[in-house]
Formats: structure tokens, sequence, C-alpha cells
């Protein structure tokens, strides 16, 4: 009955014995090749292939780099920064991936780059028009380099370069943008009072206005009755005496001056003598490269740093470092920042650079001081209009080049000023406003003295030919000194602060004023006037410079209500 339930029937065991195993054939359709079982690769083996699979892929994979290369087209040109600013060179890598090209164009000569405004050909310093560009055979690259034109408009440029034919169809070049730094803003008719002292601040004995002895602390007094909206000490100079690199500061004493000046209503602010030293004696550095002057002697090494000398920005930069972390300092300021005399010890370093510039006949054959020697005498001469267009602006963008130094290094939570000199803009000695301004100078306080009525007229003629307006911020300055101002005294001070008060820009008025100096406003060349008479000069300039452009009105007592004479 349980057969019925559909189970199988199960083989008796002579059947089993006498029925081959079901493996064994299978085994007899095999074929004697799949009878032999398939042996494992030994491990020993694996370097020797990958060796040779190594040294049959490298030359594969070089040969199809190759043929990509002649069969890519392409010559790019692409700038090295997306902007770049008024102090700078233009700089950029030209690159063409063909080989066959490249060789065609390192043996033939690239055609000229253009830097482009709008589509027009834009010239530059000393009379270049086209970029100067060399050949790397290391990196097989172009690279090139073309100064920024005196003030540039800022705004998108592009590049252009006449190739021929294919090659024309096959460059692409990158657009770039020349930018405008911003500016920290000063206070609407700002004037800020100067103290050019070299000696220990804490031991200084002063008047306050009303003729009272007293120290230091009569400083920011002064600064009230005359109307300022700040005081800038001087506080860093060099020696050597000692052999030390600044002069000792009073930092203690000029911390508590900031912090009276801010009780006071008062910002505070210091400045350094960059690259103007006055060494006691023989006491010059041997730390420093000195700058070259050309006399009638021949050249002769002076007092001032040279441009090129590669510590002096660091050491600037670690001195104002303690009172760029001070609260009582809003101002950080640089003097003497230029080469402060001479400069031709540069020479070599400017034909480096602007090396498209006529040279002194038998250049080549000249040594160090004998090259240097002719190119002052080419430049003194002043016939080649180019070469003292590119020495002008090589040296202002030296200068500026500290001023980014330093900059950098401190960061910046201050203001920054600069005093420039008056002269052609400042170009006759290495300086340019709007390059300052590009390279971190927020306020330019424009040394307009140590000129006659017929000069000071050319100076402002200058300037306001030359700045709109808006383009930066200017501050108008003139020195307390009856000498400097050709006998004409107080009132011919008065006459001509007042002019570059309301005019420096050529039909709009400065964006600040500085009375130089407090010193010389007490103990200086007054005669045949007195303290009063002059203190009463800078007020009234500063009270009709603060009523013309709506700045705010000194708080001090009403003019001459305090004022004795100090003599």
């Amino acid at each position: 009955m349980r057969g019925n339930k559909g189970t199988s029937r199960r083989a008796s065991p002579a059947a089993r014995r006498a029925a081959p195993a079901s493996g064994a054939g299978l085994r007899r359709l095999r074929t004697p090749f799949a009878q032999r079982r398939a042996k494992k690769i030994p491990a020993a083996s694996w370097p020797v292939m990958a060796a040779l699979f190594v040294a049959l892929a490298w030359p594969a994979a070089y040969l199809v780099f190759q043929y990509r290369e002649l069969h890519t087209s392409g010559i790019v040109l692409k700038p090295d920064a997306p902007v770049f600013y008024s102090d700078q060179f233009i700089t950029f890598t030209l690159a063409a991936r063909n080989p066959v090209t490249r060789a065609k164009l390192v043996r033939e000569g690239l055609p000229p780059v253009y830097i482009l405004r709008d589509g027009q050909p834009v010239a530059t310093i000393g009379g270049l028009r086209a970029a100067r560009v060399s050949y790397d055979p290391v990196e097989q690259v172009w690279r090139g380099r073309f100064p920024c034109p005196w003030k540039p408009h800022p705004g998108e440029y592009s590049f252009s370069v006449p190739f021929k034919g294919k090659l024309a169809d096959e460059f692409h070049a990158d657009t770039f943008t020349i930018g405008r730094r911003s500016q920290a803003p000063v206070k609407k008719g700002f004037v800020a009072l100067t103290l050019e002292y070299a000696g220990w601040h804490g031991a200084l004995k002063l008047r306050t206005p009303d003729g009272q002895p007293s120290d230091w602390r009569a400083i920011p007094q002064w600064a009230r009755y005359l109307g300022a909206d700040a005081v800038w000490v001087l506080a860093g100079r060099s020696s050597f005496a000692g052999g030390r690199t600044w002069d000792p500061v009073d930092t203690a004493t000029l911390k508590k001056l900031g912090a009276e000046c801010h009780r006071n209503g008062l910002q505070f602010g210091v400045w350094v003598m960059s690259y103007m030293t006055q060494p006691m004696g023989a006491d010059k550095s041997s730390r420093y490269k000195w700058s070259w002057s050309s006399e009638q002697g021949g050249l002769m090494e002076t007092k001032g740093i040279s441009l090129s000398d590669p510590q002096r920005p660091a050491d600037i930069a670690a001195f104002l470092a303690p009172f760029s972390r001070m609260p009582e300092v809003d101002f950080l300021g640089l003097d003497y920042i230029r080469n402060a005399i001479g400069g031709y010890e540069m020479a070599d370093d400017f034909y480096r650079d602007m090396d498209w510039v006529s040279k002194p006949k038998g250049w080549e054959t000249l040594d160090a001081k004998g090259r240097a020697r002719a190119f002052a005498a080419m430049k003194i001469f002043g016939k080649d209009k180019d070469l003292v267009d590119a020495w002008q602006w090589w040296r202002a963008h030296k200068a500026a080049g500290v001023v980014r130094f330093v900059r950098g290094r401190l960061g910046g939570g201050k203001t920054y000023w600069a005093f420039t000199l008056g002269w052609e803009k400042g170009w006759q000695h290495g300086q340019d406003p709007v390059m300052m301004r590009d390279a971190g100078i927020d306020a330019d306080a424009v040394m307009l003295y140590e000129a006659d009525k017929g000069q000071y007229a050319s100076m402002m003629k200058d300037w306001g030919a030359y700045l709109d307006k808006g383009d930066l911020q200017l501050l108008a300055g003139d020195i307390v000194d009856t000498p400097l101002h050709q006998g004409g005294g107080s009132a011919e001070y008065k006459r001509r602060l007042e002019w570059a008060a309301s005019d420096i820009y050529g039909g709009a008025p400065a964006d600040g004023l500085f009375i130089h100096d407090l010193m010389r406003l007490l103990r200086g060349r007054l005669a045949p006037e007195n303290t009063q008479s002059w203190a009463q000069a800078v007020r009234q300039t500063v009270e009709s410079y603060k009523a013309m452009v709506g700045g705010r009105k000194s708080s001090a007592p009403a003019r001459g209500a305090l004022l004795q004479p100090t003599e």
C-alpha cells in the first residue's frame, strides 16, 4: 500500500555495484585536454608580467600623447592674474600646444603682443607700445610683461597678437581687469597736526595755547585749538647710534598720547622715516645698501637707503608692528617712501626691467659703477624723454612695492598715509599718488613746500591737470616757516594753503589738510612774526576750509581767546 503513494523504488545493492558512478561516466566523455587540471601561475611571475605591461604601455601612451599633440591646435595667452593695478607690470604666459607650431614660432619669432582697451591699442611707459616677450625653453612657453600706464583707466582689457591664417584661428586670449583699490575714508574736512620731533617724547617740554608750561599733554590742546581732527607724530628714525637700526622710541608715552588724543575727540597716528637716515658721524650701518647721487666729483654714497635694499621693508614693518596692534593708534604713516637722494646705484636693476629703453654708449664694457655714472649723466641731461619717463615710473613702482610689503605684513586694521613730494605730482622724486593708492595708501599727504610763488603755481597746475576729485584722498599741506615762504610769512602761508585746499583737483577741494608742524610753530623760524600770528593764520585757514567743505568746526575757544605769545 505504501508504494501506491508515489515513492521511488530504490535499486538493489547488486545493481548499484554494477552501475558506474555518474562522475566516472562524464570523465569518459571529456577530451584528453579537458582531463588536465588548470595550473596556477606562480606568484613570482607577477612582477615580470607587470614590468612587461609597463614596458609596452608607456611607449604606447607616449605615442598617443604625441599624436594628440601633433593634432591639437591652439595658441593660448593667459594673464598671470585676473586683476592688475597701476603700480604693477601686466604679466602673461603664451603657450602653443602644437610642437610644430611652437618650433616655428621660436624659429621665426612671435608677432608683437598688444594690450587693448575698447579695441584700441594702449601705449605705456617710455614709449612702449607692445609687450616685452621672451621664450622660456624649460617650460616651453612665452612670458611677457607690460608696465601699467600712468593713471590707467580701470576696467576690462584684452590682448591682441596679429597672427595670420590658420594661426589666427587657433589663437585665444583671456581678458583681464585693471582695478582700483578702495581707500579707508577720512572724515569730511579732515585736518591733521603733525609733530616732527626726534627726541624722547616723555621728556618733551611745551607750552599750552594759553602759555602755561606743560609736557606732551599740550599737544592735543594745540590740535583742538587749531581745529585739527588728528595728531600725527614722528616715531621712527635711524641714526644708527650704538649700532641700532632704529633710534630708541618712547612707546609708553606715545601710547598715552594716543589715549589723551582719543579723550579729546582726536585721532592719533605715528609715522616712520623710511629711506632717509640721520647717521651720527661715520655710524652708517653696513646692514643696508646705500643710494648713490651724482655730484660734481662723481657718484657719491648718500645717507639715503637704496630702494633696492632687500632688508629695509621688513625693518619698517617690524618697527610699526607694535603700533599696528595698539588701539590708541588710528593711523600708520610712511615718510621718505622713495629713493631719498639719487638712486643711480639701481641702474642695472632698472635696465633689467625696462630693457627697451636706450642705454648709454659702451654700456656692456663698463663696470657697475661706470654704468651707474653713465646712466646718471644720460638721465640728468634729460634729452631722452622716454628714458626719463621710464625712470620715474620704475622708481614709483619700486616705492609702491615697499608700501605693498609693509601693508601686507601688518594687515589693514589701521588707516595708512604717506607723505608725497609736490614736485611734478611726485614723479620727480619717484612717487605717484595713484600707485600709492593702489599699493595700500589711504590718504596721500602732499607736501606743497620749498617753492617760490611761481613754482607753487606750477605745482598746483600739475596736480589739477593729473587728478580728478574722487580719484583718491588727497591731503594738502604747507610748512610753518618764514624763509620757505620767501619772506611772505604767515600771510603767504595762508594764501597758498587756502588755494590748495579749494583747488588742488583743478576746480575741486582737497579731501583734507595737514599742518606741518607743531614744533616749528612753537620753536621754528617765524621772525619777524611769532607763534601767535602764525597760529592765527593756521587756524583761519582751517576754519575757512571746514566751512567750505562742511566739515566739523573746531570746538576750541574763539580765535585769540587762549593764545598768548610763547617766545
